[in-house]
């Protein structure tokens, strides 16, 4: 019997505290990652879970992105300076509707 799945050894979190960021983050890890495998910089990887934690009174408090590679490689800053850059992209490309 074959195996369903490959236990991945590397966990990485990536916590971030402001709601916009972290949907922005959410969006984008999964291609991002996918881009680090075309390019052979990993094999292997899953997205073990996206969630944010707030609560209804107070709003968003931070989110928490878990996902897993099958190799060690630091992606977390990676993600994060490819959210903020889409972020800013974004932000400029909405400036001329005033």
């Amino acid at each position: 019997m074959a195996k369903e799945s490959t236990r991945l050894d590397h966990r990485y979190i990536l916590v971030v505290d402001q709601e916009e960021l972290f949907h922005e983050c959410r969006g984008s890890v999964d291609s991002i990652l996918r881009f680090l495998q075309e390019n052979s910089l990993i094999k292997d990887y899953s997205l073990d879970n996206c969630t944010n934690i707030g609560n209804e009174n107070k709003g968003f408090v931070l989110g928490r992105l878990t996902f897993r590679t099958d190799t060690y490689i630091d992606v977390n800053a990676n993600i994060l300076k490819f959210c903020i850059e889409e972020l800013e992209e974004e932000g400029e490309n909405t400036n001329d509707r005033t």
